[in-house]
């Protein structure tokens, strides 16, 4: 049997020995076409969940798998290359670079390890037309909406074909039909990547279908809160 893409395991976060746990026994298990939803009130913890899925953060205890392999004790270089290989990340914020284009931003990820080929314009052309921004690819973050340069940052997620996306809220900056769109685009894009997706929004939570909820450091099925 495949090993599952990313697998939390008893994992338990605090960020100093006298705060309270933020995360209290979580097991989570990401297969290839998951699509998951996170749900649950603010503050409790659900950017951290993704912090730590992502690698970004490391739990105080329990173990994060990639493909069966417990990442811990990983270099920084390793953790960074997984990162890189695996995962897609759709933050809150955009975090785009303000002087360089959309075309340009949506392609920095291929920048870490070569020179974009033209099959990677293309993608990068298709993602962001995709998305409603055919005609924004020259225009600069400062140029764009909120909305729009949300958009851009899930291009630049996907850009290279990650096999797992995390995204916080993606949708917050969106009006229900582009969010509505944005989500049938993550579902949709590709049937073996998983989606993963940290919302406040139910309507996104159901598109998504399976839906756990996040409540007092404890991470459940949401029909049993």
């Amino acid at each position: 049997m495949e090993a599952p893409n990313l697998a939390l395991r008893d994992v338990r976060k605090r960020f100093s020995p006298d705060e309270p746990w933020v995360l209290e026994g979580v097991d989570l298990v990401i297969s290839p076409g998951d699509r998951l939803a996170i749900v649950g009130p603010s503050g409790s913890g659900k950017s951290t969940l993704l912090a730590i899925l992502g690698l970004l953060e490391a739990p105080t205890i329990g173990r994060v798998e990639v493909h069966g392999q417990d990442t811990a004790g990983l270099s920084e270089d390793a953790r960074a290359a997984i990162r890189r290989d695996l995962i897609g990340f759709v933050f809150q914020e955009h975090h785009l670079l303000p002087h360089l284009t959309a075309l340009q931003n949506v392609l920095l990820p291929v920048h870490a390890d070569r020179r974009p080929s033209r099959e990677d314009v293309a993608r990068a052309e298709s993602l962001l037309d995709q998305l409603g921004l055919g005609d924004r690819v020259g225009h600069l973050p400062g140029e764009l909406s909120s909305g729009q340069r949300q958009r851009v940052a899930v291009a630049r997620a996907l850009i290279r074909k990650p096999k797992v996306i995390l995204a916080d809220e993606p949708t917050g900056a969106l009006d229900p039909g582009r969010s509505r769109s944005l989500v049938s685009m993550l579902v949709d894009i590709d049937p073996e990547m998983a989606v993963v997706v940290v919302t406040h929004d139910p309507a996104v939570a159901r598109a998504l279908g399976t839906i756990w909820s996040l409540r007092d450091g404890k991470l459940e099925p949401a029909d049993r809160t």
